[in-house]
């Protein structure tokens, strides 16, 4: 077995726990300034009350954010295989981070088999983020020997490791993997998600691509 690689953010049992207890801390920090500074004053609450009060917000505050450290989207590869997870919605992030403390893998939205990848197309697609600035972000179009295509665009490129996807490439050329790249996209993806953007962006000022 080839030991993956990981593109994106996978969290770990450590992980979790040192964020499991900075939840609770926190948490407890403010629902305490909350309720026994500001309610219990402003209705006269008892102890008794107050304590109950707190119990009952720390709990729900800890429910509501404990998911969130479920929330994934990456690429784990190896010579073998190439899969990618999108964790998302309540449930399943909670799931997620079950699965985490108690050591279970969690399936994959999509698996792609390399003996069976014939090759891979590399585009991009325009982006919209905060304050209705313009971005771009990498689309990776796998042919699959059967005719089948498997189309990918990651949501958190910018939460990637430098060159993470330029190694990915270099993994699959090292397999005879068909790279097509009608728009150089490629070298691109050497450095971080900043450097792809610069590099998309010239590449549409200059004509390059319309």
């Amino acid at each position: 077995m080839y030991n993956k690689k990981i593109i994106g953010s996978k969290m770990d049992r450590k992980r979790v726990i040192i964020n499991f207890i900075f939840i609770i801390i926190y948490s407890g920090f403010w629902t305490f300034l909350g309720i026994y500074m500001v309610l219990g004053n402003l209705f006269n609450l008892n102890d008794i009350t107050k304590m109950y009060l707190l119990i009952l917000s720390v709990l729900i505050l800890f429910i509501i954010q404990l998911p969130m450290l479920g929330a994934t989207q990456r690429i784990e590869y190896s010579n073998e295989t190439i899969e990618f997870y999108s964790i998302k919605g309540f449930m399943n992030q909670f799931q997620e981070v079950i699965n985490i403390l108690i050591n279970k893998s969690s399936p994959s939205a999509i698996s792609i088999s390399i003996k069976e990848l014939d090759s891979i197309k590399l585009s991009y697609r325009e982006t919209l983020g905060g304050y209705g600035i313009e971005g771009y972000a990498l689309k990776l179009s796998f042919l699959m020997k059967n005719g089948t295509i498997i189309c990918l665009s990651p949501e958190n490129m910018d939460k990637t490791e430098e060159g993470a996807y330029f190694s990915l490439l270099n993994m699959l050329e090292n397999n005879s993997i068909k790279i097509i790249d009608n728009f150089n996209l490629k070298d691109g993806l050497i450095k971080d998600s900043v450097y792809f953007q610069n590099y998309v962006k010239k590449l549409i000022d200059s004509g390059c691509i319309k």
